[in-house]
């Protein structure tokens, strides 16, 4: 059986309506915030882990409050990042 992979598309040339996110500040602090959860979907026995879609949307005004889109998700964490490692006083030059 062939490995499972995760992907999001990400080429400009599949985007439109694309304007950079230059305050990032808010999304640290959000992150930090949003609360995370273990659950099983209805009928599954698997157990899962992370944030609520309605949750994710209300806190950071992204996605559509059923489904946590991979893009948006490593979006808001690449932004954390950022933001974490501006505010760093060591150097990763």
């Amino acid at each position: 059986m062939a490995p499972y992979v995760a992907m999001a598309a990400s080429s400009r040339e599949l985007k439109e309506d694309i304007e950079e996110v230059k305050d990032t500040s808010k999304f640290a602090k959000y992150l930090k915030d949003i609360p995370l959860y273990t659950w099983k979907y209805k009928g599954d026995k698997t157990t899962h882990f992370g944030p609520i879609a309605e949750e994710f949307k209300d806190k950071f005004g992204i996605g559509d409050g059923k489904t946590l889109h991979l893009a948006d998700v490593m979006g808001v964490t690449l932004a954390a990042a950022k933001e974490m490692a501006s505010q760093s006083k060591e150097s990763y030059a």
